[in-house]
C-alpha cells in the first residue's frame, strides 16, 4: 500500500510545519501543467486537514487548452500573484518547481517552507532552508508525492482529487508509457475506483486552436529528418509590442506586475514548441526530436527549445542543462526536456546537437537503434490488386 511509503516521523516533521499557521500560499510554475494543478489541488486538501486555510497562486497562464479545460471541468481556483503578501500568509509552498528554477514567481527574498518536486534537484540547499521538503525525480509526477502524503495521512481522497491525480500522471507519462515507476502505478490503483474517467475524456478532447494547425503545418514544411534524429526550427511564432503602463486606459498594464502577467500570457505561444515536440515524437523510427521557437518581445528575442527522446537510457535533462549554460538554461527529465534562451535558434541547435553527440557513445546509439527496430511499427498500405 502507498500508506506505507511514508514512515510516522516525516509526516509528523510535515504536522509541526503547518502548526500555528493559518493561511498557505502554493506557487506552481508560471504556465502550470496538470501535474503542477493537480499537486497544488492536493496540497490544498493536506492543508485543509491541518486546519490551514491556502490559495493556489497563478503567475501567467496555463498551458495548452487541456489545462483550461482541466480547470474549469474541476473547479480548481486560482488566486493572482497580487494576492499573496507575506503578512497574510503565514505559510509558502512550492509545488511541481524549485527555489532555484527560473519559472516562477516565488518572491525572492525568502524560500519555500514546503517543497514538493519530482525533477532533478538543481543545488543542494541546505536543510534548513525548506522546513519540509519532497523532491524525488525517480517518480513520474510530482502528484504521486502529493497523493501519496495524502494517503499516509489517511485522508478521504475525493472524486474530485482523484480525477485531477489521474490526469495528471497519465499526461505526465504519456499514458503511462514512459518514466513512471511502481511508486506511481501503486497510487493509481488505490485512486482509481473514484476517477472521473468521463471527466478525463472531455479534457483529453479539447478543441485545438487553429494557430495549432497553423504551426504544425509549418513544422511539416521545416523539419529535418537525419539519422533517426528530427530538428524543427519553428522560427519566429508571433511579434509582441509591450503596451506602455497608461493610467487612462484600464485596459492597458499599470503596474510592473500586470505587465509581467500580460507579458505571461503572450508567451504561452511558446507551449507550442512542447507540442510539436510531442507530436513528432510518435513518428516511428525515431528516437529524439529536438524542437526550437522564438517570440519578439519589442527588439527581444525570447526562445524556447523541447526535446522528445524515446529511450530510457537517454539523459536529456542533464545534456539540455549543460548545453544551455551559455545561453539559457535547461533542464528536465530522461526522457523530456526544455529550456529558453535569448540567441538565434541555430546557435542553441547546434550546441544541444554537439552535446548530444559528444554524449551519445558509439554503443550506446547502436543499442537505442536496436531497440527502436523492436518497437517500430512499419505500416504498408494493401495492394490496389
Amino acid at each position: 500500500m502507498a500508506e506505507k511509503y511514508l514512515n510516522q516521523a516525516t509526516l509528523k516533521k510535515l504536522k509541526r510545519v503547518f502548526e500555528a499557521r493559518s493561511r498557505l500560499a502554493i506557487f506552481m510554475h508560471n504556465h502550470p501543467d496538470p501535474d503542477a494543478l493537480a499537486s497544488a489541488l492536493i496540497l490544498q486538501s493536506i492543508a485543509q486537514h491541518f486546519n490551514t486555510h491556502s490559495d493556489i497562486i497563478l503567475n501567467g497562464v496555463p498551458n495548452q487548452q487541456e489545462n483550461h479545460t482541466m480547470i474549469r471541468l474541476l473547479n480548481i481556483r486560482l488566486a493572482k500573484d497580487s494576492h499573496y503578501t507575506s503578512r497574510r500568509h503565514s505559510l509558502t509552498a512550492l509545488v511541481d518547481c524549485q527555489k532555484s528554477m527560473k519559472n516562477h514567481s516565488f518572491p525572492e527574498d525568502r524560500y519555500p517552507d514546503i517543497n514538493f518536486d519530482h525533477h532533478f534537484e538543481k543545488t543542494s540547499h541546505s536543510p534548513n532552508q525548506h522546513r519540509f521538503k519532497m523532491i524525488n525525480p525517480n517518480v513520474g509526477a510530482t502528484a504521486s508525492l502529493l497523493m501519496h502524503t495524502l494517503l499516509a495521512l489517511k485522508l478521504t481522497v475525493t472524486p474530485k482529487l482523484a480525477t485531477a491525480y489521474a490526469y495528471a500522471l497519465l499526461s505526465e507519462t504519456r499514458y503511462l508509457s514512459r518514466e513512471f515507476s511502481k511508486y506511481d502505478i501503486a497510487i493509481y490503483k488505490k485512486i482509481i475506483p473514484k476517477v472521473n474517467f468521463t471527466i478525463i475524456a472531455e479534457i483529453q478532447n479539447t478543441k485545438r486552436p487553429n494557430l495549432f494547425y497553423q504551426i504544425l503545418r509549418k513544422a511539416l514544411a521545416v523539419h529535418k529528418l537525419r539519422n533517426n534524429l528530427i530538428v524543427c526550427p519553428l522560427g519566429e511564432l508571433c511579434q509582441i509590442n509591450p503596451p506602455p503602463a497608461n493610467a487612462s486606459n484600464p485596459s492597458l498594464p499599470k503596474q510592473k506586475t500586470e505587465t509581467q502577467n500580460w507579458l505571461n500570457g503572450k508567451l504561452s505561444h511558446l507551449d507550442f514548441v512542447h507540442q510539436i515536440a510531442e507530436e513528432f515524437s510518435k513518428m516511428e523510427d525515431v528516437y529524439l526530436v529536438i524542437v526550437t521557437g522564438v517570440i519578439r518581445v519589442g527588439s527581444k528575442t525570447i526562445g524556447k527549445i523541447s526535446l522528445r527522446g524515446e529511450h530510457p537510457d537517454l539523459k536529456l535533462g542533464a545534456w539540455l542543462k549543460r548545453a544551455m549554460k551559455p545561453y539559457g538554461s535547461g533542464g528536465g527529465h530522461h526522457t523530456t526536456a526544455a529550456g529558453n534562451f535569448t540567441c538565434s535558434e541555430q546557435t542553441v541547435i547546434k550546441a544541444v546537437t554537439t552535446m548530444i553527440e559528444k554524449q551519445l557513445s558509439t554503443r550506446l546509439k547502436q543499442k537505442i537503434l536496436a531497440d527502436l527496430k523492436k518497437t517500430s511499427y512499419h505500416y504498408h498500405a494493401p495492394s490496389s490488386r
